[in-house]
């Protein structure tokens, strides 16, 4: 059940349904930039992310939101992303 006067929740029911995941930049401590998108299907890695941005010597990144414990965890290439998530490459 949706709230149909709650556009957060009809914008997080749409990415839903369509399977979208939604993933952003972190620099300096904002978002940086549209988020990339990806489908749910994928098992999108912080090393596929950083390909997509056109990155190549990454040895890893700091992970922002929904899915951690706390913000700014350290993780390596093999990390899997979530809908929502921010990445700081170092």
């Amino acid at each position: 059940v949706v709230d149909i006067n709650s556009p957060t929740d009809i914008g997080e029911e749409v990415y839903r349904l369509l399977n979208i995941m939604r993933i952003y930049c972190f620099k300096d401590g904002e978002t940086d930039g549209d988020p990339l998108i990806f489908s749910r299907n994928q098992e999108i890695t912080v090393e596929d992310f950083g390909k997509k941005l056109g990155l190549s010597k990454i040895k890893g990144a700091k992970i922002f939101g929904s899915s951690n414990t706390y913000d700014g965890r350290m993780v390596g290439l093999n990390y899997r992303l979530s809908d929502g998530e921010k990445v700081s490459f170092r």
